[in-house]
């Protein structure tokens, strides 16, 4: 490695680690009178590498015009708000570019359009962070993002192309700690890459002076402990807000049984043609009476499969029920048949008693009242 600089100031020292998934951060001290230099958007060249992320100053120029950053990839913009928004059968390329959109990040135009390309039947995006929407998302899919080099996010499934560099020096490997130490001129070792036979996972850089070193990470999607500690509690909690119910207002009912749903969280966007499923056999078609409160839920914790899975105390219009060998109203014990009206008009209509002589009762009709109840609907 030659020299590195961030903006133009020297690079003193730095180390700069990326992720199979998420940004990569970069802690680095440079040589300048003037922080406003190296604060917002910034290029970090290391050799013939040029990494662009968002700086922080942690502190102001000392005695020696050094100042200490943080420096993130992209554009700062992962812990950014994200919109709640309902999608109706949307590519995931769509919903990722919105969620980007809102934290003014931007999908890489290497990332995999067969991920992306595809159509999901629904998808639903809290309120919450654009790194919180992205994981559920990628997740979803079964696929990594992360934040490239040139600040874009990539999304897409691994391929690992193997890494070979003849100037890369290895000089200590750990297999318990899942970890090969590098020294190396370039950053051509990257995660989502295979060296030496191993996957990498993480890489973290250290570059001190004019040399550059790395520790690279293989096995498994975290190895460093700024990586435990951080993007991977961010993974783990990302979907938890899918696993509760929700309370809504069904708003209007569509003539498919779908309902139109105003929910009373404000981290949940309004909902359109969400089905019903309220888990009792024999539940034909339904119609409500709006507005009418309804229990919402995410089957299977996915942000694809909002359904109303119960309403509350309400106005029913119409409820169909069917059931093989009987429906039964008042109690288990119920046994009278019931009857409906279009058999009962029918009986009297066919309901008629032979003649007799005048003055004389009638016999017994031909055509008796009995045994016109349904045989499945029962009553006390």
């Amino acid at each position: 490695m030659s020299t590195a600089d961030v903006n133009g100031s020297a690079l003193i020292d730095g180390r700069v680690t990326l992720r199979l998934q998420g940004a990569w951060e970069a802690f680095a001290v440079v040589e300048t009178t003037d922080p406003a230099d190296v604060t917002g958007a910034v290029s970090i060249a290391i050799g013939d590498t040029t990494l662009k992320g968002t700086a922080t100053p942690l502190m102001g120029a000392d005695a020696g015009n050094r100042v200490t950053l943080r420096i993130v990839g992209g554009a700062g913009g992962l812990g950014a708000a994200v919109t709640a928004k309902d999608y109706s059968q949307p590519t995931r390329r769509a919903v990722a570019q919105a969620i980007l959109g809102d934290g003014g990040e931007a999908l890489s135009a290497t990332s995999d359009s067969a991920v992306l390309d595809v159509q999901l039947p629904r998808w639903t995006t809290l309120a919450g962070t654009v790194g919180d929407a992205l994981w559920s998302l990628v997740e979803a899919a079964g696929a990594h993002w992360r934040v490239l080099g040139d600040g874009s996010i990539w999304i897409g499934t691994e391929t690992w192309p193997a890494v070979t560099d003849d100037e890369v020096v290895v000089e200590d490997e750990q297999p318990s700690e899942s970890r090969i130490d590098v020294a190396l001129e370039e950053m051509t070792i990257l995660p989502g890459s295979s060296f030496n036979e191993q996957n990498i996972s993480t890489a973290t850089y250290t570059i001190d002076g004019s040399s550059m070193r790395a520790a690279l990470y293989y096995g498994h999607e975290r190895g460093a402990t700024e990586e435990l500690l951080g993007t991977f509690v961010q993974r783990e909690t990302a979907h938890r807000d899918f696993e509760a119910k929700y309370l809504a207002k069904a708003v209007s009912q569509n003539s498919d049984g779908t309902l139109e749903l105003q929910p009373y969280d404000s981290r949940v966007p309004p909902m359109s043609k969400v089905a019903v499923k309220l888990g009792i056999p024999g539940v034909v078609t339904y119609k409500i009476q709006p507005p009418l409160d309804v229990v919402v839920e995410f089957e299977n914790g996915s942000p694809a499969g909002a359904v109303v899975t119960n309403f509350l105390p309400g106005t029913a219009q119409e409820l169909a029920l069917a059931a093989s060998v009987a429906l039964k109203l008042g109690s288990a014990n119920a046994s009278d048949p019931v009857v409906t009206e279009s058999r009962l008009v029918q009986a009297f209509a066919t309901h008629v008693h032979t003649s007799a002589a005048p003055g004389s009762p009638t016999t017994v009709p031909t055509a008796p009242l009995s045994n016109i109840g349904s045989p499945k609907v029962l009553a006390d």
